[in-house]
């Protein structure tokens, strides 16, 4: 994608960030919504429950995410990486994406900032375990994502202890190959899929695997809360 000719009362770099933060917002996370929303529609089928995740090696970014987590109105928290802004403004029905204010750029000399994609979404049917959402996405992502390869599938726990599974590779789209890494994880009826994307050709260099390693498995889902006691009864 070339860049803009400056505009007259503007500044050229500004333009440039508005344009293409939105080209990649709608480019990575239009897509990790996509199979997140379709994944959770076909779960109303029959899915096969047995999940033989590869081990994760414990990551260790460079990057240090900031030390105060996100937290949602809804009850879920995470700690994105250091700097990322917050749009809660619901694109693409997600509850919040995170977007790095330091776009990386392709070889063509396009602009492409790394995403984090949050949704949160009751499951279609009672009783949805971890594993029939893992399956039900791994079946269905390389018919939603050209070209995709697969290269992450590890079953990881959250900062909170509880289980949850990773998956992740590599696609193409717009012209681009990009990759993703996306938790997904299952308590009190809901389906939480956390997608982080950003371009394949500097994800090893930006150490992208280890800080969305980090930015993942931060998620932390509050319990219902307990009912309240009624007070005795004085007589």
């Amino acid at each position: 994608m070339p860049v803009p000719e400056e505009p007259r009362g503007g500044g050229r770099l500004s333009l440039v960030m508005t344009l293409l933060g939105g080209f990649l917002i709608l480019v990575v996370g239009g897509a990790a919504f996509y199979f997140t929303w379709q994944n959770q529609r076909e779960l109303r089928e029959e899915i096969p429950s047995q999940v033989s995740p590869t081990a994760l090696p414990s990551p260790t970014p460079t990057a240090t995410p900031t030390p105060t987590p996100y937290v949602h109105a809804d009850g879920f928290s995470l700690t994105p990486p250091l700097g990322w802004a917050a749009d809660t403004g619901g694109k693409l029905g997600a509850d919040v994406i995170f977007t790095s204010q330091t776009p990386d750029m392709t070889p063509e000399g396009s602009l492409v900032p790394p995403n984090l994609l949050v949704v949160a979404r009751a499951t279609p049917k009672a009783g949805v375990t971890l594993d029939a959402a893992v399956a039900r996405t791994k079946a269905t992502l390389p018919r939603l994502l050209k070209g995709y390869t697969s290269i992450d599938d590890a079953r990881v726990r959250t900062v909170s202890g509880e289980p949850a599974h990773i998956l992740g590779g590599t696609y193409r789209e717009a012209q681009l190959t990009l990759r993703n890494k996306q938790l997904i994880f299952v308590k009190d009826g809901k389906i939480y899929t956390l997608t982080g994307s950003g371009l394949a050709s500097v994800w090893e260099a930006k150490q992208y695997n280890a800080l969305f390693d980090v930015a993942l498995t931060s998620l932390a889902v509050a319990g219902p809360s307990p009912s309240p006691t009624a007070p005795p009864v004085v007589r």
